[in-house]
């Protein structure tokens, strides 16, 4: 329950951020994270397994303390592996963006000049953003499996 909590209150923190920024809801574009959420997780579960995933998700959210050493070193595994492939992948499309972009600065030098090419980039290292972010979640669920099933 209390990883439950910290999820929403990390969740609202990140929507009172977005909506008090001057360009509010452009901070949540459907690209970046379409490239980097589906990929991160297909490439943790085919890392582990869709069973390491179920139990990983099923052991963050409950307050269960009975489940056997095997299952809890999965569902550990899972989260570490599917956190490092978020990081992993959402670097390799910021690398692409700020790839793109910089091509699109080759075809035309006045793009440089432009103010709106501080959005472009912008918009390039959102992926990584969103990388540590699912970093950071799949990390204090990691911990909490480790903690909570060492004491039991």
């Amino acid at each position: 329950m209390a990883y439950l909590i910290s999820v929403i209150f990390f969740g609202l923190i990140f929507g009172l951020g977005v909506a008090t920024t001057d360009f509010g809801l452009w901070f949540i574009l459907p690209p970046p994270l379409i490239a980097t959420i589906p990929a991160s997780l297909l490439l943790g579960i085919g890392a582990t397994s869709a069973q390491a995933a179920k139990t990983a998700f099923k052991l963050s959210f409950s307050d269960t303390t009975e489940q056997s050493t095997q299952n809890i070193e999965l569902a550990q595994r899972f989260l570490r592996v599917t956190g490092n492939q978020f990081l992993l992948v959402s670097g390799v499309v910021f690398f692409m963006g700020t790839i793109q972009l910089l091509f699109r600065f080759s075809q035309d030098a006045e793009l440089i000049n432009n103010p709106s090419h501080y959005a472009a980039f912008g918009f390039a290292i959102l992926p990584f953003f969103y990388g540590i972010m699912f970093k950071c979640l799949f990390y204090s669920a990691e911990q909490k499996l480790m903690w909570k099933f060492a004491r039991s």
